[in-house]
């Protein structure tokens, strides 16, 4: 019974704030079934705040591929070439967007270790590329300049697009 008192109190408090605020509400009685059904209200309302898990799309191999041909040819693609990808691979231009950076930061990172070791430890197919830009990243590591972003041809984000989903590119030239 003393919750119950406890309940009706902090409930006529937050009414009387209402009815300073609001004037419609100087004619409102607080009765029983009114504050269970104010409290079971409030009950369930927190309850629905609860955060629910934030569900992430799990990418493809093949969509994995499509980002990492990508970003073979630009580090930093433009708003366009996201926009491109976006359609193609049927991602929101955001979560493109930080594929992008979080692949750069591994590159960074995975470039810092290597220097640090002398050897790479990287398995996938990018040691190369890691060993190619080397130089760039030591260059950007001295004067603190980034790169620039590039705006690559539909045409050919099309075409990585095709030769990765295995789709047949039309041949025919057209007069």
């Amino acid at each position: 019974m003393p919750d119950l008192q406890i309940i009706n109190k902090v409930t006529e408090e937050k009414l009387h704030k209402l009815k300073k605020h609001k004037p419609f509400m100087h004619n409102f009685t607080l009765t029983e079934p009114v504050a269970d059904a104010i409290i079971g209200l409030l009950l369930a309302k927190k309850e629905g705040e609860k955060r629910s898990e934030i569900l992430r799309a799990e990418k493809t191999a093949k969509e994995i591929a499509v980002l990492e041909e990508i970003f073979n040819l630009s580090n930093y693609p433009d708003s366009t070439t996201k926009k491109t990808l976006s359609v193609l691979l049927n991602m929101q231009q955001k979560t493109i967007q930080i594929w992008f950076q979080n692949r750069r930061r591994y590159i960074k990172s995975t470039f810092k270790n290597a220097k640090k070791k002398t050897i790479l430890t990287r398995k996938d197919n990018f040691d190369e590329r890691i060993i190619a830009k080397k130089d760039c990243y030591s260059s950007i590591y001295r004067t603190g300049k980034s790169f620039v972003q590039t705006s690559l041809p539909t045409s050919l984000i099309l075409s990585i697009y095709f030769k990765i989903y295995n789709i047949p590119q039309n041949q025919h030239k057209y007069d």
